[in-house]
Order: C-alpha cells, then structure tokens, then sequence
C-alpha cells in the first residue's frame, strides 16, 4: 500500500517530469550564444602585426535576436598592466540608432580586426603581456578576453 507521503513525492516526480519535456526549468536554450576571441598565434615579435577575430556562434535551437544601441556591433580593447593602450572604436563614429541582427540556430558570425602594436597615439609598444578583450557591444554586452605575449 501507498502511504499519503509517498502519493506525494510520486506526484511531485511526475510533475517536475512533464516540466522537463516542456522546456521549463531547463536551461537547454538558457544563453545559446556563444562569444570567443582568437588570434592566429599566442606569441608576436615586436612589431608584428596581431589577427583578431572575434566570434558568435548560435548553439540553440532557435534563431537569437540581437539588439545593439547603436551601429557598433562589437569593440576591442587591448591592455597591457590593467590599462587600456588601444581600443578598436577610437576615432570612430557611429550611428546613434538602435540596429538588430539574427542568428539562425547554428549560424557563426565573424569580425576581423588587426591590431599593429601601436596605442591609440600611434606609438608602437613594447614587449610585455598583453590582454585583448572582445565586446559584443549588444544588450547586455557580452566580453571575452585573451592573452598574448610580445618578445
């Protein structure tokens, strides 16, 4: 025979089941978005031009809407000793408008840069570590950073 506490933990298995199969609770699709950063190589000589690509790949099952503030998609920032000495956007505008893009599920999107080793003054920089972040400029952001070496 069945006691009334087991009546209820079988009822409350059944019912965390069927909201298992119905999606809720899951984070199957909780963020599908993923957001990297890669450059051709993890060492550069001094003065030798840096590759960054930054991705976004759709992994869920639906398409992903992305909205953006304005025109810019994405930034680069690289820092060296926790100080910014580069950014992507610098002397660059943009339109004040709100702009969107979809991702069907599986899709990849790529934005290609290259950075000289030069600050945002253009002087050439030293050897030295240096970290590179990647910022999906949409709402909400998303950052993802790397680490180089110069010798």
């Amino acid at each position: 025979l069945l006691c009334l506490q087991d009546l209820h933990s079988m009822i409350n298995l059944i019912l965390a089941l069927q909201l298992m199969i119905a999606g809720v609770g899951s984070n199957v699709d909780a963020d599908p978005l993923h957001f990297g950063l890669e450059t051709d190589k993890t060492a550069y000589r001094l003065a030798e031009k840096i590759n960054i690509k930054l991705k976004i790949k759709n992994t869920g099952s639906l398409p992903v809407n992305l909205t953006f503030p304005t025109s810019q998609k994405y930034e680069i920032v690289i820092m060296k000793d926790g100080k910014e000495i580069w950014r992507w956007s610098h002397d660059r505008a943009f339109a004040m408008a709100f702009t969107s893009l979809s991702l069907k599920n599986g899709e990849v999107m790529s934005f290609n840069e290259t950075w000289d080793q030069k600050d945002n003054n253009g002087n050439l920089q030293g050897k030295g570590r240096y970290q590179i972040k990647g910022i999906l400029k949409s709402s909400p952001e998303k950052v993802y950073s790397e680490i180089i070496q110069i010798r």
